[in-house]
Parts: structure tokens; sequence; C-alpha cells
């Protein structure tokens, strides 16, 4: 999937702004759907932000940070397993 793909499917499925996508695809690269679904399915609310950068969502809500650092670090285990194979 390229970024606008990427980029439609974000805005598509999850509420937010066309800035709110691209920010998560600048920080997150691939696995930005896979963490927008998680913070989606904890409540989290994109369009909440406004124009705040996501680095500051995460050190103000620790609830975000740990969605974003789990799904980050099962990707990374995935990646390992999948080069180990």
């Amino acid at each position: 999937m390229n970024n606008e793909q990427l980029r439609a499917a974000l805005i598509h499925k999850f509420p937010m702004k066309l800035e709110h996508a691209d920010i998560l695809i600048k920080e997150y690269g691939c696995i930005a759907f896979t963490i927008a679904y998680q913070l989606y399915n904890q409540g989290f609310i994109f369009t909440d932000l406004s124009y705040m950068n996501l680095d500051k969502a995460l050190d103000q809500n620790k609830r975000f940070k740990k969605v974003v650092s789990k799904v980050i670090k099962t990707h990374q285990n995935n990646l390992k397993n999948y080069k180990d194979y």
C-alpha cells in the first residue's frame, strides 16, 4: 500500500483530517493504520487533536503512549519472527 492509499484508508475509516493522516504516516509509516485502529478502539478521537503534534500527544496521554508502544513492539516482534523464519 502506498502513502496515498494509506492516507485515503485512514481518512475513510477513522474520523480524522488529512493533516492527522499525514502525521501518522510520517511518524509511523506502514503501521500507521494499525496504530489508528488500536487508538480508535481505545476511544481516542483524532479530531480532538486539532493540529497538535502526535509527539506532544504521546507525552500528554499515557493511554495513547501505551497503545502506540504496544503496536510498535508487536510490529518489531513480527518482523523479527519473519526474519528468523
